[in-house]
């Protein structure tokens, strides 16, 4: 007697090698490795652009400063320089 519900014979034995064979795994790997090195190169680069943008304009401020203190002719180079560094790591 001949099952109804029951799938063919041939279609047993190709599903059967079709989960059997494993020649893309390692393709789906790759695709996953390289996902994720991507992903924590936007993340890594994302949070240094924001320091890196907080530190230029720290520089920015002290080089304003800077050129603000050498229009001042009455000191002496020495003691520009000095308020200068000392302006500079204060901030």
């Amino acid at each position: 007697m001949i099952d109804a519900f029951a799938p063919p014979r041939r279609f047993t034995a190709v599903l059967r090698r079709f989960f059997a064979d494993d020649a893309g795994a390692v393709t789906v790997d790759f695709v996953v490795i390289t996902a994720a090195i991507v992903g924590l190169t936007i993340a890594v680069t994302a949070s240094i652009a924001s320091g890196a943008d907080d530190l230029a304009d720290a520089q920015a401020r002290c080089m304003n400063r800077i050129a603000a203190n050498m229009q001042n002719e009455n000191l002496s180079f020495e003691t520009k320089m000095t308020r200068m560094r000392n302006q500079c790591r204060n901030q």
